[in-house]
């Protein structure tokens, strides 16, 4: 897909979300976009099932309610990213943990460049500085001890990936 044909499907869809009987839904199933610049693209509830995002720039996107659905987000820019109720489930390149933490957030872990990223309600940094935020914001709470399994969980994942 080249970018003058994502730009029609975006435009489409946005339509869709203010009248459903305009427009059209974004079906961006399978669709190669790897490395593709979709920063602050309106694609709740799109269909990107099975969609290789890998490296994309997904910054400040609305992907809430989207299906992404076995979809390789590997490496993607997830930076203020909305994905709230988002379908992530078999998607590659990701960890997900939902609900988490005191507000009840998701937690999402992605394998960035040279680092793994955490990326939780507007917090999207390096897994080292989550750990610093945690002790910093919650002390030795339950909430901390809860984080601090939930970090230990992508350490490990994040070392199965390097396997691979």
């Amino acid at each position: 897909m080249d970018a003058k044909e994502l730009e029609k499907v975006l435009a489409d869809h946005k339509e869709w979300l203010l009248d459903n009987t305009k427009g059209k839904r974004a079906y961006l199933r399978r669709a190669y976009l790897s490395g593709a610049d979709l920063r602050r693209a309106d694609l709740s509830r799109a269909d990107l099932s099975r969609a290789d995002l890998s490296g994309a720039d997904l910054s400040r996107a609305d992907l809430s309610g989207a299906d992404l659905s076995r979809a390789d987000l590997s490496g993607a820019d997830l930076r203020r990213a909305d994905l709230s109720g988002a379908d992530l489930s078999g998607a590659k390149g990701i960890l997900s943990i939902y609900p988490i933490g005191s507000r009840g957030d998701m937690l999402v872990s992605v394998i960035h460049k040279d680092s793994v990223m955490v990326k939780t309600g507007c917090f999207w940094d390096t897994l080292d500085n989550f750990k610093k935020a945690v002790k910093e914001t919650h002390g030795r709470s339950d909430t901390a001890l809860e984080y601090a399994a939930c970090i230990k969980l992508i350490e490990v994942w994040a070392e199965g990936k390097q396997d691979e």
